[in-house]
């Protein structure tokens, strides 16, 4: 048997397939995982712990999905929770979730809060994962969502590097799953696409893991699959990953797998358009705890401070789904704004504050009135109604505070006074691929597709959140659901008799450079003659990223060492070194 020269190592501006001399009869790789976010790293790494050869393929040119933009973990029984005193078990966390999502898989979120503590804190920890933050949430009775020293990127980017190391795993970025490819004998492969040349080839497998998101920036996916009880919003803005389309689950389907609980939907109330969303469809999620909602009736009509699951009946029964958000100039302090890594103090004042589309500004409550079009005498009765309970210090119209309560909102009096309109916010599924307790793809019958897995948001995290999404359940359930996934192929892979497979050692990652697609071009970027504003500007496919950040480096004034080094150059990385270098580079912008 010949070795198989495992080595797919890319940069987020170049497309690489794999460099082998394997025998067609072995396939390009043992397990290719479909999807390179934080269930699809959690599969590789107990995929290639288990000896596995794995294949990483990934639409985007860099690795680890929305989560890098996520937040927290939901997880039991933590050393930080016993640092602070907090006293959680698997049963309260158990009776916590199934509380509130109402229809939650019994059997898979038992597993995951019995064994949170190990296959997901413990795991990260071990990668060098610190939590140092954990805060309490309406959901949960106790605190249990944990966080990094920031966004979950300081969790991804650990799994990232790990994997990478591994010499029996490959990456491939700008390469996009089209197809599963069915035989006989069931999944065999998968076609892919380069997202830059659209050049397709065949890479051969005997399992597939399907780790690609959800499919909540799809809309029209959305709104297919929207509950039948429940009004649809006239104007739905986008807040999920600009990857989360849903092709996984069209894979999945076109192979024979049960697709379950579609409609089961997380969607948050408050957004407002990105101002430099050419396309005006996507989401900026916004918060201030000093606001009130309005309706277009002039009205006050929820708790500002509910839950999610609370808000949402209230904003979708809004005729049509909308509303304003009122706050002070002492109230502006507290606008929190985000999803979008240019954001900053100075931007929100610029694109969100001081732009006349988004935010209303006006001397009084009756000029504020003119510029929403809200009835001036209604908007002043509602304001002046607020005022007065917050003044008599408490909210006995919608309970958002109390006499007890030791922080309560200031009356919102001083000028100038500020409107921004709010709409509902796609997020979240929490329906998707069927899969048995072992993470295998299963039909309508609960029979299993064979070589067929999956993991993390695709399969709705198995079920976990129920109906209504819970802080820290879908980052959680994803490492957790990605790693007992990697174990269900390894079971399996374990039966083969080829197995295990002749897996080519790497003693020095800093191994040769591979042909590389396409390095002309990215040459030419490179150069100091080239006018960067026009190249930033050209929406080349395949070049979302590339353009992202160099656009926020430009922003920002940020000079090239501020990532680039003699350890990750200006050009594209042909070693695992340059790779691991490159990765160190992600917190710069998230």
């Amino acid at each position: 048997m010949k070795n198989l020269a495992f080595a797919l190592l890319c940069l987020s501006s170049v497309f690489l397939l794999v460099a082998c001399e394997a025998p067609q009869a072995e396939g390009d790789a043992d397990v290719i995982v479909v999807g390179g976010g934080i269930a699809g790293l959690a599969a590789t790494l107990e995929l290639a712990r288990g000896g596995a050869r794995v294949l990483v393929v990934e639409a985007n040119s860099v690795a680890g999905g929305h989560a890098v933009l996520a937040g927290g973990f939901a997880l039991v029984g933590t050393p930080l929770q016993e640092s602070k005193g907090i006293e959680d078990s698997p049963d309260l966390a158990f009776a916590d979730l199934m509380r509130w999502g109402e229809t939650n898989d019994p059997a898979w979120t038992r597993a995951y809060v019995e064994n949170s503590r190990e296959q997901v804190h413990d795991f990260l920890v071990d990668l060098g994962v610190e939590f140092k933050v954990i805060i309490p949430t309406p959901e949960h009775s106790v605190p249990r969502f944990h966080f990094t020293q920031g966004k979950a990127v300081h969790a991804i980017v650990p799994m990232l590097r790990e994997a990478l190391r591994h010499p029996n795993v490959g990456l491939a970025v700008n390469t996009k799953a089209i197809d599963l490819i069915v035989d006989d004998s069931g999944v065999v492969g998968v076609v892919v696409q380069n997202t830059r040349t659209s050049e397709t080839r065949e890479l051969r497998a005997p399992a597939v893991l399907i780790a690609t998101g959800g499919f909540q920036s799809n809309l029209d996916k959305v709104r297919a699959t929207w509950p039948d009880d429940v009004p649809q919003p006239e104007r739905l803005l986008v807040g999920s990953g600009y990857f989360a389309l849903g092709a996984g689950f069209d894979l999945a389907q076109s192979a024979g797998a049960a697709l379950t609980h579609l409609d089961r939907h997380v969607t948050f109330t408050n957004g407002i358009p990105d101002p430099r969303d050419p396309q005006n469809r996507r989401a900026l999620v916004t918060s201030n705890d000093q606001a009130v909602w309005i309706n277009l009736k002039g009205q006050r009509f929820v708790n500002e401070t509910a839950s999610e699951k609370e808000k949402l009946p209230f904003v979708l029964a809004q005729e049509p789904a909308t509303y304003w958000a009122i706050f002070d100039a002492d109230g502006k302090r507290a606008l929190r704004v985000r999803d979008a890594t240019w954001l900053n103090a100075e931007t929100v004042d610029n694109d969100i504050v001081n732009n006349a589309s988004i935010t209303k500004i006006a001397q009084t409550i009756e000029d504020l009135a003119e510029k929403t079009g809200l009835p001036s005498d209604r908007l002043k009765a509602s304001i002046d109604r607020y005022n007065v309970l917050v003044e008599a210090g408490e909210d006995v119209d919608f309970g958002r505070f109390k006499s007890d309560d030791r922080r309560r909102p200031q009356k919102i009096v001083t000028a100038p006074f500020y409107a921004m309109q709010f709409y509902p916010v796609t997020r979240k599924n929490m329906g998707g691929i069927a899969i048995d307790s072992a993470g295998r793809a299963v039909d309508g019958k609960g029979n299993r597709v064979p070589g067929l897995y999956a993991a993390g948001e695709v399969t709705g995290v198995a079920g976990i959140n129920g109906s209504y999404g819970m802080s820290g359940t879908f980052l959680g359930p994803s490492v957790y659901t990605g790693r007992v996934s990697g174990r269900g192929v390894l079971e399996d892979l374990a039966r083969r008799p080829d197995w295990p497979a002749e897996v080519l050692v790497i003693d020095n990652p800093a191994r040769p450079a591979i042909e590389w697609a396409n390095q002309g071009q990215i040459t030419d970027l490179m150069s100091s003659n080239v006018d960067w504003m026009t190249v930033l500007d050209d929406e080349r496919a395949g070049y979302w990223h590339f353009r992202k950040a160099h656009k926020l480096v430009q922003e920002k004034g940020f000079i090239c060492t501020e990532c680039h080094s003699a350890a990750f150059p200006m050009a594209p990385p042909a070693t695992v070194d340059v790779r691991l270098a490159q990765t160190q580079t992600c917190t710069t912008c998230h």
